[in-house]
């Protein structure tokens, strides 16, 4: 639980920081999630107490952008939790 806890932190502090560019910083830690990494935080992010609050700074930064579909039971019906965002590319790197 604690990996999820790292990386939840990581993106609540660049999202809460007063740093420029706040997708580039999103995007470096992005590269370091392997498919099977970025399934686990899927799930992980469901069972969340502050699944509401996580959930929106996934789908604003695109976080699943690289999840394998083929990873996630269910697939499309555990998908629909999530909006579209949190699989769509984010390349707004000029906007915060």
């Amino acid at each position: 639980m604690q990996y999820y806890g790292n990386v939840e932190f990581i993106i609540n502090y660049i999202d809460n920081s007063s740093v420029g560019n706040k997708f580039f910083y999103i995007q470096v830690l992005k590269t370091q999630l392997s498919a099977y990494e970025l399934a686990a935080i899927f799930y992980h992010a469901k069972s969340h107490p502050n699944f509401e609050q996580f959930k929106k700074m996934i789908e604003h930064y695109g976080l699943f952008y690289h999840l394998d579909q083929k990873l996630i039971l269910n697939y499309p019906h555990e998908w629909y939790c999530y909006h579209e965002d949190a699989f769509l590319k984010n390349t707004n790197f000029n906007s915060d």
